[in-house]
């Protein structure tokens, strides 16, 4: 518990630091660059997922067998709310509940801000500070990572009975 508790405390607030600063740090032709080639690789990727959702059901073969169905199936999946997930009412809430992508978009947004401000500096040597604590903090973290390992490891093994673990 300890081991994913401190690598998911640790994540966040290290990717926020790290896009606003990265961010807010670049030049206005760099980020015009990044904008446009960032929205070239998105529409590719898109366009790829878009592609795979239209013709994998055509390479799959036919189902023969119903010894998987169950009436769950039948009913409609909940769509998912895209704009509570992006933009929540409160940003601390998107944070305490692990909220990534309203996370990543905040903080590209105030990166993108910030790199527009005159005096811009202000922010970034401090900021620049906090990114290298955090960088050590995940540092920490990932020595934890074998005894996290072997921790989960043997709370997996004992909760095995003898004959699964055969």
């Amino acid at each position: 518990q300890i081991f994913l508790r401190a690598s998911q405390i640790a994540v966040m607030p290290y990717l926020i630091c790290e896009l606003v600063g990265s961010l807010g740090s670049l030049q206005s032709a760099s980020m015009r660059l990044l904008s446009r080639t960032g929205g070239l690789v998105l529409l590719a990727i898109l366009a790829s997922g878009a592609l795979t959702v239209l013709l994998l059901p055509s390479l799959l073969p036919a189902l023969t067998s119903s010894a998987f169905f169950s009436p769950e199936l039948l009913q409609p999946p909940e769509p998912p709310d895209l704009v509570s997930t992006y933009l929540p009412f409160n940003i601390f809430t998107a944070l305490a509940q692990d909220n990534f992508p309203a996370a990543v978009l905040f903080a590209a947004v105030l990166g993108v801000v910030l790199q527009g401000m005159p005096d811009k500096q202000i922010l970034l040597v401090p900021l620049e500070q906090l990114r290298l604590l955090f960088r050590r903090l995940n540092g920490l973290v990932i020595g934890m990572a074998p005894v996290g390992v072997l921790a989960l490891t043997a709370t997996t093994l004992r909760s095995l009975s003898s004959q699964e673990l055969l």
